[in-house]
């Protein structure tokens, strides 16, 4: 057995010493060890992230650091163990469900009003990567009505989150963590019904000043599209959406991009017009057909492609924007890689709907068929 593997073994025979242990200095020190050897560089141990995690499962680490949440008396270390679990649960599985049967959903959701800010984010934490391997069982958990319960007191307002204005860092990776909990909920459920109350937190998160809650907002509201658009529509989101195709971060402009694409693959054709029209996204689609992410451009095609289908109003519109002439100087591009093909292939599809919905439309076939 190579030298660091009969360390590595080693140490985490001592941190199980330290986690059977009655004093809570020792207690402490095994379950921040924890910690600190799940997050160590795959050189320094030579087993990868997995192994390591599945070292410490099979150990018997689990079981103790999940008893280790109902110490109320000494937050410190709840809120080390749920950080600890926390990076147990974000690897395979087994792992996950591990953590899942030692009945730590419940404690996690009462945490989440825990007076103590480190332990609510280390508890949102651990619950948003259970929520990615067993959304139900959080849910089932009632752990959704405590989380907007907490965005609720983070929001100073309908339009601005705490975090916008906030030097408080603790707030700021609470608000971050809550969010991609939020969204994880909605991802990985398939009834409106029960994320329902989502909406309207969503719709204020996507107006955050803070890069990483727009991210995970904007997805959480590309998901609650699949379960329905007529409410996204309603919630005001798509407004917010269409101004964040404008937005300085590209990491933003597009997942918002892939928030409105939910709506022109899904939607009907009065709400496609009101994404389109209503909401301005055109002329903001036509800006992005120059964005220097190929990505971008080519979900911005998608997009127009679905706009471009079964309305001649919308394709008048497409036209009136000046979308045109872009897509044609995309077409006319030679493709040097796979994403810069998938571009290409977008504009051909948008201009070949132009064509199929213009039937009768002279004036939108002659410009589209003699500047091809």
């Amino acid at each position: 057995m190579p030298t660091k593997s009969r360390a590595l073994r080693k140490r985490i025979n001592q941190i199980m010493d330290d986690l059977r242990s009655k004093d809570p200095r020792r207690l402490f020190r095994g379950t921040s060890k924890v910690s600190k050897i799940l997050r160590a560089p795959a050189k320094e141990l030579e087993w990868d992230s997995d192994q390591v995690i599945d070292a410490v499962v099979k150990a018997g680490a689990v079981p103790l650091l999940a008893s280790f949440l109902t110490h109320i008396e000494d937050q410190k270390l709840q809120s080390e163990a749920a950080n600890a679990l926390a990076n147990i649960s974000a690897g395979s599985a087994d792992n996950t469900r591990a953590v899942i049967d030692a009945k730590v959903v419940p404690i996690a959701t009462l945490l989440l009003e825990s007076p103590s800010i480190d332990l609510q984010d280390h508890a949102a934490w651990l619950l948003a990567n259970i929520a990615c391997e067993n959304c139900s069982c959080v849910l089932d958990a009632g752990a959704l009505a405590p989380l907007l319960r907490l965005l609720d007191s983070l929001c100073i307002s309908d339009s601005l989150c705490e975090s916008a204005k906030s030097n408080n860092t603790s707030e700021q990776s609470l608000i971050k963590t809550a969010t991609w909990l939020l969204s994880n909920l909605c991802q990985y459920t398939d009834s409106f019904e029960i994320v329902k109350e989502c909406l309207p937190r969503l719709a204020k998160l996507i107006k955050s000043n803070n890069e990483a809650v727009l991210r995970d907002a904007c997805w959480g509201v590309m998901y609650m599209c699949k379960l329905s658009i007529q409410e996204v529509l309603d919630s005001g989101a798509c407004d917010t959406l269409v101004k964040l195709l404008m937005h300085s971060s590209d990491d933003v402009t597009c997942v918002a991009l892939e928030a409105l694409l939910a709506i022109f693959t899904n939607g009907n054709l009065e709400q496609k017009k009101y994404a389109a029209i209503t909401c301005r996204a055109l002329p903001r689609l036509r800006f992005l057909l120059h964005n220097k992410r190929e990505r971008t451009r080519e979900i911005a095609c998608q997009a127009l492609s679905h706009i471009a289908i079964g309305s001649v109003e919308l394709v008048q519109g497409l036209h009136q924007n000046g979308v045109y002439p872009c897509l044609v100087h995309l077409c006319m591009r030679q493709s040097h890689s796979r994403g810069s093909w998938l571009t290409w292939k977008e504009a051909v599809k948008t201009l070949s709907n132009t064509l199929t919905t213009s039937m009768f439309n002279r004036e939108i076939i002659k410009w589209v068929i003699g500047n091809v």
